[in-house]
């Protein structure tokens, strides 16, 4: 399932970004009204997840004007404001959902499963992530190379196909434990170290890069054969 984000708060944007990529699904970020409304008109999307509050066009007029063009791509709503009336107004122009920041993941994730169940979008099978010679199928919970299966732990794939997920980005050590581990767990720095470690030995190469004092990065440009 694809997924348009319009949110201008970044980090927030990130975390939401980082926990639908856990969950298969595909992530498209925009930080204004202007750039997200073209995004969304350009279609492509199963669900729109839109800011009230945005530094350009206000996430509602956002809403009403895809509406206005016909589209019927599902629209969860997120906003500070807390009145009745603003998530009345925000029903009334077209939101099939409506969250009050601050909200906990799980609420959202429950919130998409059921707007996603309403509007008949169906999620279908996800699309395999490919890096060089390696395929990471989330369906099957399994990562090919070269077409040979490798097998990873839960952790490690899960490590693996965030970054495979952001490809040519930067992901920090604390980005990865949320989002692998969860916030409330804490466990030793050296432990990611590890799984990294383990990861390039099962893959036979080194694919993952350290970035000195932030965390780890796969490189846009895949190494040939991943070798150390």
């Amino acid at each position: 399932m694809r997924v348009l984000i319009i949110e201008d708060e970044k980090p927030l944007a990130r975390v939401i970004e980082v926990e639908l990529i856990l969950q298969g699904m595909r992530v498209t970020i925009r930080n204004d009204g202007k750039t997200g409304l073209a995004a969304a008109l350009e279609g492509g999307y199963d669900l729109l997840i839109l800011d009230w509050m945005l530094p350009d066009v206000e996430g509602i007029d956002v809403c009403r004007a895809l509406r206005a063009q016909g589209s019927k791509l599902p629209i969860i709503m997120i906003t500070a404001k807390q009145g009745v009336s603003d998530e009345v107004r925000g029903l009334q122009e077209g939101a099939d959902d409506y969250i009050v920041k601050p909200f906990d993941m799980e609420l959202l994730l429950a919130r998409i499963s059921a707007v996603v169940r309403r509007s008949g979008v169906a999620s279908g099978e996800s699309v395999p992530l490919s890096y060089g010679e390696l395929v990471l199928n989330d369906d099957e919970h399994a990562v090919y190379k070269n077409g040979r299966p490798v097998h990873l732990t839960k952790k490690e794939f899960e490590i693996l196909r965030l970054l495979m997920s952001r490809c040519g980005k930067v992901l920090s050590k604390d980005e990865i434990f949320t989002a692998v581990w969860g916030d409330r767990v804490h466990l030793e720095e050296g432990i990611l170290a590890v799984h990294v470690k383990a990861i390039r030995k099962k893959l036979g190469g080194r694919y993952i890069d350290n970035v000195r004092g932030i965390g780890y990065l796969l490189p846009k440009e895949c190494p040939s054969g991943g070798e150390e």
